[in-house]
């Protein structure tokens, strides 16, 4: 079975969330009429992490579980990353805000900075923090073994921007166009997938790098698009082109290797082997 975890941690993970945002998704579009609570939605964006603790609890002990979490911790690096994390997560939000204004001739401004930390605080726990446990801390080990860094970076794309489609219809953040919104997420979650292996493997396995990248994003839509009017998405389209450019640029950087390493990089999942 313990070959087959990979393949678990998706299966579990999809059915933790889809169980829960499916009906939700049905009931706020008039199809059905289901009350689950908020309490119990939370637990969708929490469900990669829980699982993938419960799993490696499971198949790979304690000594794999203590891996994880100095994984998470993992603050010892070369400051440059730090810096890449908030050209990649912040800097390419704003400017693709900065870039619509010019194209549309509009002037939308974010609000305080302060806004940007009070985000930046709240999101951490709720989203980007239980997300990479799994999509990066669990799911890109096993996958890099058996396969290149770029291959696992597209599969997690895949699997992890198809994820979010109950939860962003349930939420319908943009009304009529929150279809139109998730494809371009989806689009998207290729791009950051790529991003995020190459910070991963970088920093020879610091998964507290891919969170705040991930919690950078994140934050950064919320507060750059926060004043945006109606259901604009153009900004979120020139986002996901920058990103797409920054991927490959790095793809062409490392020769598509992502600076993937099988014999550095040591997972949680063979380190109690």
């Amino acid at each position: 079975m313990k070959k087959h975890v990979g393949f678990l941690f998706v299966l579990l993970t999809y059915i933790l969330t889809w169980s829960l945002e499916i009906p939700t998704a049905l009931t706020k579009h008039g199809y059905a009429y289901i009350n689950i609570s908020k309490g119990l939605q939370t637990i969708c964006t929490l469900s990669p992490g829980i699982v993938a603790l419960m799993l490696t609890a499971i198949y790979s002990g304690k000594n794999s579980l203590k891996f994880l979490f100095k994984a998470i911790v993992k603050c010892r690096i070369k400051f440059k990353w730090y810096i890449i994390v908030m050209i990649l997560g912040i800097a390419l939000c704003g400017l693709s805000l900065l870039i619509f204004n010019w194209i549309a001739g509009q002037s939308i401004k974010p609000d305080s900075p302060f806004n940007f930390v009070f985000y930046f605080i709240l999101i951490l726990p709720l989203s980007a923090l239980w997300e990479e446990i799994g999509w990066r801390g669990l799911l890109l080990p096993i996958l890099q073994e058996k396969y290149t860094s770029l291959k696992a970076s597209l599969i997690i794309g895949f699997i992890w921007g198809l994820w979010h489609l109950p939860i962003f219809l349930a939420l319908n953040p943009y009304g009529d166009k929150t279809i139109i919104f998730f494809l371009i997420m989806f689009i998207g979650c290729f791009a950051l997938s790529i991003i995020a292996t190459w910070l991963f493997n970088s920093t020879k396995g610091s998964l507290l790098i891919c969170i705040l990248f991930h919690n950078a994003i994140n934050t950064s839509a919320a507060y750059f698009y926060g004043n945006l009017k109606g259901e604009e998405l153009r900004p979120l389209i020139i986002l996901v082109v920058l990103l797409i450019a920054s991927a490959i640029i790095i793809c062409f950087k490392t020769k598509r290797s992502l600076n993937g390493n099988k014999q550095h990089i040591m997972t949680h999942t063979t380190a109690n082997k």
